[in-house]
């Protein structure tokens, strides 16, 4: 596989930077430096970019083919990827490695929890580690669902603890007859999945209406629902008594940061108004 250089582009114009003897097609947005066809990847944000500055989500862009192009003295055709391939930009040195939970080295059990702990310990490693390329969104959202669901639960058990954060409750529902408890708590169980997935997809799907005016962007609600489902790694911090809940949204609200700055290529600013949203979902 050919490896493309890291230097400063050529000066010389009208010539790719990384394929000497190609005329240019186009010039990097972020660099500046010139682009062949097999050099040109396009973002949501409609720009240009080098293999060196393009970001996950950007695609082989499908520009005309040059007039009087010559072969490449270094790569061959085989060398260069297909049309419309997604491309993610690592250094030579650190080849792309994804999240455990995407990559299933092994049992599901084992990869749900290998993707915790990673997102716990190392949690901008992992969100820069995301697969966006990863289409297998029913995957995605099942993992989603599970950490949802765990959140879900430890806020239920605790009104067990707490009878005067029930009355206020039930209170609020306005349910003509009194309930223990006991009860409630058995009685909502079934539907906990249920609830954490609505709440997974209307935190997602809040935060994609703000991407698409924020960032002005045109990408599907893929992503931004697996920056959210894997966010959601964070509900482990549920567990930990009294600062638990407060943990929680310091760190899932840092993952969605994290995660809305490496889909979307977005600023630490925009990702901060795109997540807003989902403050008040938090």
């Amino acid at each position: 596989m050919t490896e493309f250089s890291f230097d400063e582009p050529s000066e010389e114009p009208g010539r790719c930077a990384q394929h000497f003897s190609h005329p240019a097609v186009a010039s990097c947005i972020d660099c500046g430096a010139g682009m062949c066809r097999q050099c040109t990847y396009r973002g949501v944000d409609g720009f240009s970019r080098c293999p060196n500055c393009a970001r996950p989500t950007d695609v082989l862009d499908e520009l005309p083919e040059p007039e009087e192009a010559q072969p490449s003295w270094e790569s061959s055709s085989s060398d260069v990827p297909a049309r419309g391939a997604s491309v993610t930009r690592q250094p030579p040195s650190a080849p792309h490695d994804t999240i455990p939970w995407e990559s299933r080295r092994g049992s599901d059990f084992v990869a749900l929890w290998s993707t915790v702990f990673m997102a716990l310990t190392r949690p901008q490693t992992f969100s820069e580690r995301i697969d966006f390329t990863f289409t297998r969104y029913r995957e995605v959202l099942t993992f989603g669902i599970i950490m949802g669901t765990i959140a879900q639960l430890v806020a239920t058990l605790n009104l067990l603890g707490h009878p005067e954060q029930f009355e206020r409750m039930m209170e609020m529902m306005g349910l003509p007859e009194p309930m223990t408890p006991h009860n409630f708590v058995f009685m909502t169980l079934p539907f906990l999945p249920l609830a954490a997935a609505f709440v997974l997809v209307l935190k997602a799907w809040l935060a994609h209406l703000m991407a698409r005016i924020v960032l002005k962007t045109e990408a599907g609600f893929g992503p931004m629902l697996k920056v959210i489902a894997y966010a959601e790694a964070a509900s482990l911090l549920f567990l930990v008594p009294i600062i638990g809940p407060y943990a929680y949204k310091f760190l899932f609200l840092f993952l969605v940061l994290m995660g809305i700055r490496t889909a979307y290529g977005a600023t630490t600013g925009q990702a901060v108004l795109v997540l807003l949203p989902t403050l008040f979902l938090s």
